[in-house]
C-alpha cells in the first residue's frame, strides 16, 4: 500500500510525499497522479523518504518515469534500484 500526499505547490510546480511499499498496483497509483500534474504543464518533485519496499517492477517505472520528474530523499536501495534500470 503507498500513501501519495502533495506536500506543497508552487506556481510550475508540485511535490508529492511517498509513503509505503511501491509495488505494481501502487506504482499504477503514483503514475496517475504524476501524469496528471505533468499534464497541467508541473514539475513534479517525488520525496520519497517515506518509502519502505520497491519491488524490481517498480524499479523499472520509476525509472522511465524519473525521466519525467524529479526523485529526492530516496533511501539508498531504491537509488541501486533506479541506477540499474537506466
Amino acid at each position: 500500500m503507498v500513501r501519495v500526499t502533495e506536500k506543497r505547490v508552487h506556481d510550475l510546480s508540485v511535490e508529492l510525499r511517498v509513503d509505503g511499499a511501491l509495488e505494481e498496483e501502487a506504482l499504477s497509483l503514483l503514475v496517475d497522479v504524476c501524469s496528471r500534474y505533468l499534464d497541467l504543464g508541473l514539475r513534479v518533485v517525488l520525496d520519497m523518504a517515506g518509502v519502505t519496499y520497491a519491488d524490481r517492477t517498480a524499479g523499472q517505472r520509476l525509472r522511465a518515469l524519473k525521466d519525467r520528474v524529479s526523485v529526492v530523499n530516496a533511501p539508498s536501495y531504491l537509488n541501486l534500484l533506479l541506477q540499474v534500470y537506466k
